[in-house]
């Protein structure tokens, strides 16, 4: 069985468009499968009461809601990304963090979408993104049993891939439990399992890939110096 390797570009680009296409390339020459984006809406990501709330930024200082805007791309940069992965021969897919941000997605050609383990109880976003009949990937981090079988019982009759994740940043070693993964085939059988790494280094994906994962995700930069996320 072939495993697909992602990278994760999610808002590493921080909004510019011009680092989104560098990441791109890099990911490409890398032998990546495909890169993966984040797609939110600023006005539901962040919580109202905190939209005025002021903090520092690797723009300067500015309101949470401001910089939330600030970090996100365009639909016409997602033109662009599109054009981009193109030439050099990758595929491209986004988490979606919200109902309006799955018909964004869809509007900008998104093949694929990927529900992050923080929305896995958000059933609304989950009917969103199961309307649209697009193959869907699902990260499993901080969720037990009972909250995973709801996400699948809500998608179900779709193409479904689950990627064990542990929602640490960045993930000791000693906490990964891959076993985990021979958990969710035998939970649900048929559905492809993954992972999805937050860890320092390569061995924990590697022995990921050795019991069996269809795909690997793991996060990029340019250089790890650079301010921001």
């Amino acid at each position: 069985m072939t495993c697909e390797i992602v990278a994760e570009i999610g808002v590493n680009h921080q909004g510019s468009l011009d680092v989104a296409r560098q990441l791109i390339e890099v990911a490409a020459v890398a032998g990546c499968s495909a890169v993966k984006f984040q797609k939110r809406t600023p006005e539901l990501s962040v919580p109202r009461p905190e939209w005025d709330t002021i903090r520092d930024t690797p723009f300067g200082t500015m309101t949470k809601l401001d910089y939330r805007e600030r970090m996100e791309l365009s639909a016409d940069d997602f033109e662009c990304i599109g054009s981009r992965c193109n030439y050099f021969e990758i595929g491209w897919f986004a988490s979606a963090w919200d109902a309006p941000s799955v018909a964004f997605l869809v509007g900008v050609g998104c093949k694929r979408i990927k529900i992050p383990s923080a929305r896995v109880t958000d059933m609304a976003l989950l009917d969103a993104v199961r309307a649209t009949r697009l193959p869907v990937i699902m990260s499993t981090g901080m969720h037990d049993v009972g909250a995973i079988d709801r996400a699948v019982a809500a998608l179900a009759g779709g193409d479904l891939t689950l990627l064990h994740t542990v929602s640490a940043y960045p993930m000791p070693d000693d906490a990964a439990n891959l076993r985990v993964m021979a958990t969710l085939r035998e939970r649900y059988p048929g559905v492809p399992v993954g992972y999805s790494g937050h860890e320092r280094g390569l061995a924990i994906s590697l022995a990921a890939v050795a019991l069996g994962a269809c795909m690997i995700e793991r996060h990029i930069t340019l250089d790890r110096t650079l301010p921001g996320s």
